[in-house]
């Protein structure tokens, strides 16, 4: 009845919000090794020797893993549905049908402004599907086609 769209139809999200996402997930995890040099320091020395390779190794490892996350999110319309596929290493396909939307909410935070991302979060009886890191005029049409302009 339902059957899986192809890989090649599905619509890649923009390389920056997911390059954003790495960049401030590795800031976080240095801030925190930070803290805790603040907190205990009578191992700061200790502390440094450990965080600055620790930060260097999360950071390579989610920048080599930037291209795999780009290839593993992404979205697919027709008239009746939306799918959202994610996951690096699980792989979810959440789809939803048009017809059911009730609410299409478009959300830009100052960061995203900036880097001229947005996300559009869905809202059916039952669920909600967000897809983060669009170009904010696809988001915008994605919006206005799904709900025929009229949410």
């Amino acid at each position: 009845m339902n059957q899986k769209p192809p890989d090649q139809q599905y619509s890649s999200l923009p390389k920056r919000g997911l390059l954003i996402r790495q960049i401030v997930s590795s800031a976080v995890f240095g801030a925190v090794l930070f803290l805790y040099m603040v907190i205990l320091p009578q191992y700061t020395q200790y502390w440094l020797l450990l965080s600055i390779p620790l930060v260097l190794l999360f950071a390579a490892v989610t920048f080599a893993l930037l291209p795999l996350l780009h290839k593993r999110r992404a979205y697919f319309v027709t008239h009746e549905t939306i799918s959202y596929k994610s996951g690096l290493f699980v792989q979810s396909v959440k789809t939803i049908r048009s017809d059911k939307i009730l609410l299409a909410e478009l959300a830009m935070s100052p960061l995203a402004s900036l880097l001229k991302t947005a996300s559009l979060t869905l809202y059916t009886p039952g669920t909600k599907l967000r897809i983060p890191y669009l170009e904010p005029e696809t988001a915008e049409h994605l919006k206005d086609s799904l709900t025929g302009g009229a949410v």
